[in-house]
């Protein structure tokens, strides 16, 4: 009787860490709110409840595990570059954003270290459910913003925020994390209204990346569900053919149909979003080289652009690895492609994990500025596990 409870308790305690895990990560989502706001940035809801537990922690730390290295590693050099570039370049608050993140990371390995990842998938679709529910009736509820947000975009290439939104970011970032976080949905039964969804929200925001994510992730899903009822012939050499027919045929109804989504499509290169991306990369060759590929530290890369004359209102140059070479330089550039590497090659990570980070991967040709608490979090929270078994509930 007495080892029974014993264990119930284990098992309790064991469930309370995976909770505490996915109600940090509903507060790291919630990125407008805000609590404090100081010059152009702002003391949000989630730095206090992650700062509080950090505080809550200090006293249990008790060391880095060995799994922990590449991590580490990634993280010395980040900051050695910040702590060197800052003397010459200047110091910029998103370098900030940067050590918020290993205040994460020094929770994961105090805290959940050996956390059980199917608990934590399936409380994350818990979240993930939450997110998919609310952004959809916030887009039907304010559906004349967003008629206005896509008119705009067309005409001007501006993309004005709706009310309520969840992410920071503004729409396509909004749309992208939540195409991302389907595919915690992707051995569930519900995956397939996830996905739906997650489509209806990027073609709502008119957001090109959350749309291609989309459909990335349906074809992940579709490979994993699906090849094992084909032969090889029909799902490598027949399947494709279908499937490149059928992708002809859909994309001339939603021509038919007119949406706003295939136009912003049909346009890429033409519109001010594409030129000004353009813009940026053509300044890029001078700064890398000015810089001696040694970087100009988190937030300085815009303003440096500038000076070479760059006329640009981005903070960021819209592609992460590039903007990798420019903040930290060739040799930050090299670690982080040697950890996402050997993230991506892990077989003790969960397959939902690494495919989020294969997705911001994807999506960081065209987006991110780096140092996203949503991608960190995850990210960390695959390295805590201490399995990987499929789930399928």
């Amino acid at each position: 009787m007495r080892s029974s409870k014993i264990f119930l308790l284990s098992n309790f305690n064991s469930f309370k860490r995976e909770l505490i895990v996915v109600i940090l990560f509903f507060f790291v989502c919630l990125q407008n709110i805000d609590l404090i706001s100081f010059g152009g940035s702002s003391l949000k809801l989630y730095h206090f409840f992650i700062t509080l537990v950090f505080l809550l922690g200090l006293y249990k730390f008790k060391g880095i595990p060995q799994k922990y290295g590449s991590i580490v590693f990634l993280f010395l050099v980040l900051y050695l570059k910040v702590f060197i570039t800052s003397f010459i370049y200047g110091f910029n608050f998103l370098s900030f954003n940067y050590f918020f993140i290993s205040v994460i990371f020094f929770i994961f390995i105090t805290f959940f270290d050996n956390i059980d990842s199917i608990k934590v998938i399936r409380l994350l679709r818990v979240v993930v459910s939450v997110l998919l529910l609310y952004v959809f009736f916030n887009v039907l509820l304010n559906y004349d913003s967003v008629k206005l947000a896509q008119a705009q975009n067309i005409m001007f290439g501006i993309r004005p925020l709706i009310p309520n939104m969840v992410f920071g970011g503004g729409l396509n970032l909004e749309s992208t994390w939540i195409a991302m976080l389907t595919v915690f949905f992707i051995r569930s039964r519900f995956f397939i209204l996830a996905i739906m969804v997650s489509a209806f929200i990027a073609a709502s925001y008119m957001s090109r990346t959350g749309f291609l994510i989309s459909a990335i992730v349906f074809l992940f899903w579709f490979y994993d569900t699906q090849r094992l009822k084909f032969t090889f012939i029909q799902f490598y050499i027949f399947l494709p053919v279908f499937t490149l027919l059928g992708c002809v045929a859909l994309y001339f109804i939603l021509l038919w149909l007119d949406l706003p989504i295939i136009e912003r499509f049909l346009i890429i290169g033409e519109e001010p979003g594409s030129n000004g991306r353009l813009d940026i990369l053509s300044y890029i060759g001078k700064a890398l080289v000015d810089s001696y590929f040694m970087g100009y530290g988190p937030g300085n890369v815009m303003v440096t652009l500038a000076k070479y004359g760059l006329d640009s209102d981005n903070d960021n140059v819209h592609n992460y690895f590039i903007q990798l070479l420019l903040d930290f330089g060739f040799m930050g550039f090299l670690v982080y492609l040697y950890f996402a590497w050997t993230y991506l090659n892990s077989r003790v990570i969960p397959f939902e994990f690494k495919m989020f980070f294969f997705l911001y991967l994807v999506g960081s040709l065209v987006q991110f500025r780096g140092a996203e608490p949503v991608l960190w979090f995850i990210v960390f929270a695959g390295l805590a596990t201490k399995n990987g078994v499929k789930t399928d509930a």
